[in-house]
């Protein structure tokens, strides 16, 4: 059983939708948490983080920062109301926002859960973070147009991408 407890019901009409709210499961979490060997000196950005759950584990186990940034008022608020219930609110922020206009100098680990088409329109904003080394999660669909990158990790429906070699030569 999932232990969060979530009022919304997953969208299923919304056919413009690029990142529908189903909520993650208990082990996809863990998936995420083991393939990017998140720790206290990375800053996560969940792009479509609906009710929080992604961050706020990564907070709770790991004293992760993070940012979550979803279309949906009533779901950052919810979120907000989660990392705060389980005290990790000092570390984590949440935004009402584009996901493609948001700041993401930061990130050290992405995790996105959208749909196939709209990896493919986000891919080219996140492909430069792989080239400072930063880790990306797709939760459910892999990322097609990213066959240069390998694929560093998968688990179940979880895909990580990152930089093959990150102290190679060249430019």
């Amino acid at each position: 059983e999932d232990r969060w407890a979530c009022p919304f019901a997953p969208d299923s009409d919304d056919e413009r939708s690029i990142a529908p709210f189903v909520p993650s499961t208990d082990k996809a979490i863990e998936e995420i948490m083991q393939l990017t060997k998140i720790s206290s000196s990375d800053c996560l950005f969940d792009l479509g983080c609906g009710d929080g759950r992604i961050l706020i584990e990564a907070a709770k186990r790991y004293g992760t920062r993070g940012i979550g940034v979803d279309l949906k008022e009533d779901l950052v608020t919810l979120a907000r109301k989660n990392a705060q219930i389980e005290g990790v609110s000092e570390l984590l922020q949440f935004f009402v926002g584009d996901l493609f206009k948001i700041d993401l100098s930061q990130a050290t680990v992405v995790v996105l859960y959208l749909l196939p088409w709209a990896l493919n329109d986000i891919q080219i904003l996140l492909e430069p973070l792989l080239n400072r080394g930063c880790r990306i999660i797709s939760y459910s669909f892999p990322i097609q147009r990213w066959a240069k990158y390998e694929t560093q990790g998968k688990m179940g429906n979880v895909y990580l991408y990152s930089k093959v070699s990150r102290n190679s030569g060249g430019s």
